[in-house]
């Protein structure tokens, strides 16, 4: 699977400068939860398939037809401020387009259905509806050759920004839509195979700014001192070696107290090796699953820098 690279934090001017009154950083997210309600209101909770559109089914044997609208759960618990911009990233695999159509038209939207209910699998064809309606986020026409990769939707409409800041401090759902269907008899659908898939392989990034105080400087609601990451916003605290520096601001792989060409020989022996939560490949430095493009921008910011600071290792 590839990644889009995403831009980079100055996380170096972040760390050797005084802080200032507010801080702007990029967050990457996985999901927490995925799947799609079929129109007649179905969700099974243990299958976190995400293909939306019109699709042919078997049960028993039979064939059925059925159309589906998917949606991605991010937990954003651990964050302030206000979205600045955004994107969506999910993953279309190599059988991940089906039909003969060039291209299909997906929708993202709001979503207003109780997340307890939606991921339940008891929201019903309300559920149904409302992956397909209301506020509308952000749109992307995929192309049928558009396989195996990353497809990006950006969600930098005033609507978008506004819906993504008021779920700040909160887990917000996200729904998904073909709204290009059109006749019946053949399938037009994308993100189909997707059952297997990591949650790491639907991604949301936030370029947020963030509101610090006193007592959180970065503003990830973890305190000073409790923070793993005192000048760089990591909610997760993910910390790959246990040296009490987060990942997201320790480019030190061989703790000899700063990041330089022998951590960057490290960094590209690790890219595009795989990185399991809860400990995550200590290269992964935003611990989004995976050694890539994103981390490779970060680990430059870190270079010439001793890692930290932590509020727990002095």
């Amino acid at each position: 699977m590839r990644s889009l690279p995403v831009p980079g934090l100055l996380l170096g001017m972040l760390l050797v400068a005084p802080p200032a009154p507010a801080a702007i950083v990029n967050l990457v997210l996985n999901a927490v939860d995925r799947g799609n309600y079929r129109d007649t209101g179905e969700h099974f909770p243990a299958n976190t398939n995400y293909a939306a559109g019109y699709v042919y089914l078997t049960s028993g044997g039979t064939y059925f037809e059925t159309t589906t609208r998917n949606f991605l759960v991010f937990d954003l618990s651990g964050l302030n401020g206000t979205v600045l911009n955004a994107t969506l990233r999910l993953y279309n695999p190599p059988l991940g387009y089906l039909g003969t159509d060039p291209s299909e038209t997906y929708v993202v939207y709001d979503v207003t259905t109780a997340i307890p209910a939606l991921t339940a699998g008891t929201g019903g064809i309300a559920a149904y509806i409302d992956l397909g309606s209301g506020l509308t986020l952000g749109s992307r026409t995929i192309a049928s050759s558009e396989v195996d990769q990353d497809i990006a939707v950006f969600l930098n409409s005033p609507t978008a920004v506004a819906y993504l800041t008021a779920g700040l401090g909160s887990t917000i759902a996200l729904g998904g839509a073909i709204t290009t269907i059109t006749g019946s008899g053949s399938g037009q659908s994308v993100f189909g195979t997707t059952q297997d898939l990591p949650l790491s392989s639907t991604t949301l990034t936030l370029r947020v700014d963030i509101t610090p105080t006193p007592d959180d400087l970065d503003g990830d609601s973890i305190p000073n001192n409790l923070d793993n990451c005192t000048l760089v916003a990591n909610a997760s605290q993910c910390d790959s070696d246990g040296d009490g520096f987060g990942n997201q601001c320790d480019g030190d792989f061989n703790n000899n107290g700063v990041t330089n060409a022998q951590d960057t020989i490290q960094m590209r022996q690790r890219l595009g090796q795989p990185s399991v939560a809860p400990a995550y490949n200590v290269a992964d430095l935003n611990c989004n699953g995976t050694v890539n493009a994103q981390d490779t921008v970060l680990f430059r910011g870190l270079l010439g820098l001793p890692p930290g600071p932590s509020g727990v290792q002095p």
